[in-house]
C-alpha cells in the first residue's frame, strides 16, 4: 500500500497524542507512580478528575536503524553476560526520516517537545537513555520488556492468549532457559502492524522492521538514578506501546560476487569515467599550450593569404567602388592605399606580409591560483548504551560515550581562466605612430610611395 505524506499528515494532527501537534505540551503533565514519575494526561491531574493519573502516549513518526536493532523473540539477551532470561527486552533506535521534508519538520518539533518534558521533571543537569546522539535533531531510543511476572504464578489469564509462553518461538539454545520461566512469566509481544495493518508474526519482526519508516507509540517514565558516593542523574525511558509500518524497508540485492554459478569473475559492462576533484597543473599547460597552437595557426593562415582573398580595390581616386569578400570576417575595414607598420613593442607583433595587419595582444599565459585550507573532520558517532532503565532495575554497566570531532585538512584550489585575445585590423584610418595597445608613440620610418614596405 503506497501512503500519501499528506493525508498521513492530516491524520496525525488530529491525534491528541501526536508528538509534534501545536499544543501538545500543554495537555500532559508528570505524576508520581513506582519509585518515579509518569507522563499522564493534563486533565486527570484535576482533583475532580474521573480518572486519575490516566496515563498518556506520544506518538512519532521515523525510520528504524538497523544498528541496534533487538526486535526478535529473544530480545537484547546475550547469554555470554549473567543476566536472566526474564529480564530482556525489545530495544530500538528511531531517527529522523530520511527524504520525506514535512515529516522531517515534524521530527524536529517532536525532539523539541520531548526535550521541553525532560526539562520539566529533570533534577539534575545530565538526562539518559531517551534521546541519543551528537548530533541534531538526536535519535530515539525505545523498548520494551518481553516478559512480565505473573501474579500469583500459573496465572492463566492473559491479554495475548495466542502466545503462551511456553510456546515463544525461541530459537533452539534458549529453549532450556524459556522453560524455567514459563510458569512465573508470561509473554508480552512487541504489538507491531506491516503496511497493510496486519500483525506481525514474533518470528518475522526483525526483518520486518529494520530500515522501515513507522508510526511508533510509547509511554513515558522518568527515574532518578546513581550510585551511592556517586553523581546521580535522570533516567527516561521509553515503553513501545504499538508499531505500524507506512514504508517497509528497500529489497535486499544480492552481491554479484556471490553468485557461485558464475564460470568466470564478475566485471562491471560500462567503464566509469575518470574524474578528479583538482585538476593538475599538467592539465592546465596542455590546455594553454592547445590554445596558444591555435592561435599561430590561424595567424600563419591570415597572412599567408593574399589580397584578393580578402577584397579587391582599384586604385586611390578611381570611380569603381571597392568590392568585399562575403567570407571576410572584418566588415569594418576599408581599401589600403598604403600599409603603416606600427611601432614594434613588446606586446604588439606585427605581421610582416602584405595585406590587412593583424596586432596578437595576447600577454602570457596567466595563471593566478589561490589556496587555502580547511581544518575539518567527521567522525562516526561513538556511544554504548545498554538500553532503558526500567522499574527496580540497577545502573551498572550502562554508560554513554560520545566521540569529538578532530580536526581534518582539505585542500581548495581555484584556477582564473586566462585573458582574451584582441585582435585588431590595421586601416588607413590608424593615425601614424600611433600604436594599438595603447603605448606611448615612438620613432617610426616610413619609405616612399610604391618604393618599399614599412620597416
Amino acid at each position: 500500500m503506497v501512503y500519501d505524506v499528506v493525508s498521513l499528515r492530516n491524520r496525525l494532527m488530529r491525534q491528541s497524542n501526536y508528538l509534534a501537534r501545536p499544543g501538545f505540551a500543554s495537555t500532559v503533565g508528570w505524576t508520581s507512580a513506582r519509585n518515579g514519575h509518569l507522563l499522564v494526561h493534563a486533565r486527570s491531574l484535576e482533583d475532580n478528575a474521573q480518572n486519575h493519573n490516566e496515563p498518556t502516549t506520544c506518538t512519532v513518526v521515523g525510520f528504524i536503524e538497523k544498528d541496534r536493532l533487538y526486535a526478535s523473540p529473544i530480545g537484547n539477551h546475550n547469554p555470554q553476560y549473567d543476566r536472566p532470561f526474564s529480564a530482556s527486552k525489545f530495544q530500538m533506535t528511531v531517527s529522523c526520516p530520511r527524504s520525506e521534508g514535512e515529516l522531517r519538520k515534524d521530527w524536529v518539533a517532536a525532539i523539541t517537545v520531548l526535550e521541553k518534558l525532560q526539562s520539566g521533571i529533570g533534577k539534575t543537569s545530565t538526562y539518559r537513555y531517551l534521546l541519543e546522539g551528537d548530533k541534531r535533531p538526536p535519535s530515539i531510543r525505545l523498548g520494551a520488556h518481553i516478559f512480565e511476572k505473573m501474579e500469583p504464578p500459573n496465572d492463566d489469564e492473559s491479554d495475548i492468549a495466542e502466545f503462551p509462553t511456553s510456546e515463544w518461538p525461541v530459537p533452539a539454545s534458549h529453549a532450556d532457559a524459556l522453560k524455567e520461566i514459563a510458569d512465573t512469566h508470561r509473554v508480552m509481544p512487541l504489538v507491531a502492524y506491516d503496511e497493510n495493518e496486519a500483525l506481525i508474526l514474533p518470528q518475522n519482526t526483525q526483518l520486518a522492521l529494520a530500515g522501515s519508516l513507522v508510526e511508533i507509540t510509547f509511554s513515558l517514565r522518568h527515574y532518578l538514578m546513581g550510585k551511592k558516593n556517586e553523581e546521580k542523574f535522570d533516567c527516561f525511558s521509553g515503553q513501545i506501546e504499538q508499531i505500524v509500518v507506512i514504508r517497509p524497508p528497500g529489497p535486499t540485492l544480492p552481491s554479484p560476487f556471490r553468485n557461485f554459478d558464475r564460470k568466470s569473475p564478475w566485471r562491471p559492462t560500462e567503464e566509469v569515467p575518470e574524474t578528479s576533484v583538482k585538476k593538475s597543473r599538467r592539465s592546465r599547460a596542455s590546455r594553454t599550450e592547445e590554445q596558444s597552437q591555435g592561435r599561430r595557426k590561424e595567424t600563419e593562415q591570415d597572412g599567408n593569404s593574399s589580397d584578393k582573398d580578402v577584397f579587391t580595390s582599384t586604385p586611390r581616386g578611381s570611380e569603381a567602388a571597392p568590392t568585399r569578400s562575403d567570407t571576410h570576417p572584418y566588415t569594418n575595414l576599408r581599401p589600403i592605399s598604403k600599409i603603416v607598420t606600427p611601432p614594434k613593442s613588446r606586446k604588439a607583433n606585427v605581421s610582416p606580409t602584405p595585406g590587412p595587419s593583424r596586432v596578437n595582444t595576447a600577454g602570457a599565459n596567466n595563471k593566478r591560483t589561490s589556496s587555502g585550507k580547511v581544518k575539518k573532520d567527521q567522525k562516526d558517532d561513538e556511544y554504548s548504551s545498554a538500553g532503558e532503565i526500567s522499574d527496580g532495575e540497577s545502573l551498572d554497566g550502562y554508560s554513554i560515550v560520545a566521540a569529538t570531532p578532530s580536526p581534518k585538512e582539505i585542500a581548495i584550489e581555484d584556477d582564473l581562466p586566462d585573458e582574451p585575445v584582441v585582435e585588431t585590423a590595421v586601416t588607413e584610418d590608424t593615425v601614424p605612430g600611433e600604436s594599438l595597445v595603447d603605448e606611448p608613440p615612438r620613432k617610426r620610418t616610413r619609405t616612399n610611395k610604391g618604393k618599399g614596405r614599412a620597416h
